[in-house]
């Protein structure tokens, strides 16, 4: 089962690495909706097709992860040092999307 991995403290510090939301159609999705969809992929292992309906349609957030990791986002958002908690899967992501440890 699903549980929210963000801390609310790492939010208000992650919030403001985000680029400015850019809505193209469908349904607009909260960031921090698809930042928890990217960071779940990670942490489980789990394939895209395989997200939890709670986060989200599987292919918005795909497409989401592809944008930020190609402009930078995801490797500022791996950067700050966040509360303990927040540790583990921020360094999941950091190896999910090629970062030196």
């Amino acid at each position: 089962m699903w549980q929210p991995r963000i801390s609310n403290v790492a939010w208000q510090t992650l919030a403001g690495l985000l680029p400015a939301r850019s809505h193209t159609g469908g349904h607009p999705r909260s960031e921090r909706q698809i930042l928890e969809a990217i960071v779940h992929i990670p942490c489980t292992g789990q394939a895209w097709t395989r997200l939890p309906p709670a986060l989200g349609p599987f292919l918005a957030c795909r497409r989401r992860f592809l944008r930020w990791r190609d402009d930078g986002t995801l490797k500022r958002i791996c950067s700050p040092v966040l509360p303990e908690q927040d540790a583990i899967w921020q360094q999941r992501l950091a190896a999910y999307i090629g970062l030196p440890a």
